[in-house]
Order: C-alpha cells, then sequence, then structure tokens
C-alpha cells in the first residue's frame, strides 16, 4: 500500500512537471508571436499571411510614374467645388472595368467639373492601355494625378499617421484610404466618390457641404466639404478625431464612418433624427438620394423627363457588387446601367469580350 502510494505521488509531480512545462512552451511561443506582430505586422488577403511591408512597398516608389505629382506646383485643383475625386490605394496593375465605368459616370454628368483620379502609387503607360486610358481619351475633364503618402498629409493632424503608424496597421489599405479622403478635402474641397458609386445625374443642385446617410449612420462613400468655413471647420474636426482615436489594432474604430459619427454627435446632437438635417451649415441626406434599395430604371435618365421626375432620381448608385459579365436581366439589369452612364467603357468591355 505504501509502495502505491509513493508512486502515485511521483506521478503526480511528473504530471504538474509536465503542464507547467506545456505552459512555459505555448507562453513562449506567444511572446515571440506578439513581439514578431509588433515588428512586421500581418494581415490575411486571399488566404494567404502577407507582411504588410509588401502591401505597401508600390507607395515608396518614385520613379516610373505617368502623371502629375500632387505636391507638384501646377497641379491646382479648382477651389469652388468643382472638383470630384476618386483615390485608388489598392495598387492594381491595372484600373478595372468597373472603377472606370464609375469615373465616366462622374465624367458625363458634370462636364463642367473636374474629375480627378488619385493613386497613391505610379502608374505607367502599360497600365492605362484599357479601360483608365478609355476615359482618358474621351474625358477632356479627367485628370490622374500621383499622390506620395509621405508628403501628403505633411502640416496636418494625420501627417504621423501615414508616416508611421500606417506601418503598424493591421488594415492599411482601408485606413490609408480614410485618411487620404479627408487630406484630399481638406487641401482642395470638393467631392469625394468611392470607386463603387455610379453618378446617375450632376450634383450642381446640392449644397456645397454635405453628408450621406446609410443604414443609419454617416456614410464616407460619398462626402462633399467646400473650402470655405463650415467645410475648412467639418474636415479639421474629422482630422483630429481621427488622429485622437487612431488604433493599429481596430478596424471599427479606424473607420472613417464612426469619426464622421463621433464628430457630428458633439457637433450637432440631433442631426440625425427626422425634424433636424441640417446644422451649422452643412446638410446630411437620407439614404434614398444616393443609396436607393432598388436599381433604378435607366430610362427616365436618356429620355426628355419631366421635371418631376427629375426630383425622383437618385444622384448615384451603389454597385459594388455589380457584375458587368452578365447579361442584362429583370433582377439585376447592369449592362442597361452600364450602356447609358460609361459608354465608352461599355463599348470597349464588348469589343474585349
Amino acid at each position: 500500500m505504501q509502495h502505491l502510494i509513493i508512486w502515485s505521488d511521483r506521478f503526480l509531480r511528473i504530471r504538474f512537471v509536465l503542464t507547467c512545462c506545456v505552459f512555459m512552451f505555448f507562453y513562449a511561443i506567444k511572446l515571440t508571436y506578439e513581439k514578431h506582430k509588433e515588428l512586421v505586422p500581418i494581415i490575411k488577403r486571399d488566404d494567404k499571411m502577407t507582411p504588410i511591408a509588401e502591401e505597401l512597398s508600390c507607395y515608396y516608389i518614385n520613379d516610373r510614374n505617368l502623371f502629375l505629382s500632387t505636391e507638384d506646383p501646377s497641379f491646382s485643383p479648382p477651389s469652388k467645388n468643382k472638383s470630384i475625386f476618386f483615390i485608388e490605394t489598392a495598387c492594381k496593375e491595372e484600373i478595372s472595368m468597373f472603377h472606370a465605368c464609375v469615373i465616366e459616370s462622374a465624367a458625363m454628368a458634370h462636364p463642367e467639373s473636374k474629375i480627378y483620379v488619385l493613386f497613391s502609387y505610379p502608374i505607367t503607360k502599360l497600365q492605362t492601355k484599357e479601360y483608365l486610358g478609355q476615359v482618358l481619351n474621351n474625358y477632356p475633364n479627367v485628370f490622374a494625378a500621383r499622390i506620395h503618402i509621405a508628403q501628403y498629409a505633411k502640416g496636418t493632424a494625420l501627417e504621423s499617421i501615414l508616416v508611421e503608424d500606417i506601418k503598424k496597421t493591421r488594415h492599411p489599405i482601408e485606413d490609408i484610404s480614410n485618411v487620404l479622403k479627408i487630406v484630399t478635402l481638406y487641401k482642395w474641397g470638393g467631392t469625394v466618390l468611392s470607386n463603387d458609386m455610379m453618378v446617375l445625374r450632376s450634383f450642381e443642385d446640392l449644397p456645397k457641404n454635405l453628408i450621406a446617410t446609410k443604414s443609419n449612420e454617416a456614410s464616407s462613400s460619398i462626402l462633399s466639404f467646400a473650402k470655405d468655413e463650415v467645410g475648412t471647420n467639418l474636415t479639421n474636426e474629422i482630422m483630429k478625431e481621427f488622429a485622437k482615436t487612431f488604433d493599429t489594432k481596430s478596424r471599427y474604430v479606424n473607420r472613417l464612418e464612426t469619426t464622421i459619427m463621433r464628430v457630428l454627435k458633439r457637433m450637432c446632437p440631433d442631426i440625425f433624427t427626422y425634424k433636424f438635417r441640417e446644422c451649422n451649415g452643412f446638410k446630411v441626406f437620407a439614404e434614398d438620394f444616393f443609396f436607393p434599395t432598388h436599381i433604378p430604371n435607366p430610362a427616365p435618365y436618356v429620355d426628355e423627363g419631366t421635371e418631376s421626375i427629375e426630383v425622383e432620381m437618385p444622384y448615384t448608385f451603389h454597385i459594388k457588387n455589380m457584375d458587368f459579365s452578365s447579361y442584362p436581366s429583370e433582377e439585376w439589369p447592369s449592362e442597361n446601367l452600364a450602356r447609358i452612364f460609361c459608354p465608352h467603357v461599355f463599348e470597349l468591355k464588348l469589343k474585349i469580350g
């Protein structure tokens, strides 16, 4: 009996030692991972773990660029709310048909405005052979320019984010896009559109300072802030809020929509109620104006419609999931929209097949 007790005691000691060893092993792995994650953050894309440094490498290439730099003194967008900006941060080899269609739709609807496509990486002549070239060649009001992120936000509250913090964040492309949107409006004023917002009619009758809503919150897919006191004050507040709350580990905190909501609720607590839609010189628009829930019928846009019909038309249509390769259907008549709102891009699509 005493012999069994001794062996039982030894077994418990061995198990305790083994448990401690296993715990220390996994704790060492955790510390190593945390240290490595801090030095070289990683993100998941297409089921592959890719270092963020590699994701951002294209931003620091300074040669082979076809277009003017935004730092060049000759780059000077009009300050009277006549500029529309698209910002490309994904380091793509070629602008897709989808994106080019959106750019063309904005150019068609605003022949008197200047449409700028800003790239945070260099674009070569080879990359303009297809859809982007089709837009640039057919619309004299469309321009492309290169953003150097290390200089773009210089002197603003967001400078350190683009220069240092962005190398540590887990969502670099998204965070850079958010920063570049608000810095662009601060520098030039005008309208920033996301690459999935097809323009259906002119913004000429809209106020200079506006915010659109989607799903009961502010949207960053379309933002219009003028270079006046109202617009400058709003962009300053958004920049300061973004800089103060920026978190390299949180996608939600860094969402531009989240930042704008915090600023608006502080400046105008009742702005999102039904009764109050205007505050401090800017206006908040309901979802139907820019994010209609149903695909619009293209017919009124090409017919000689009356003013009463035009009032019902949305300004934009969110086409993030539009599939241009499918044939027209009652559920998703994407080719009908493309044929009307981006005819040159659509024509090239038909030729390419």
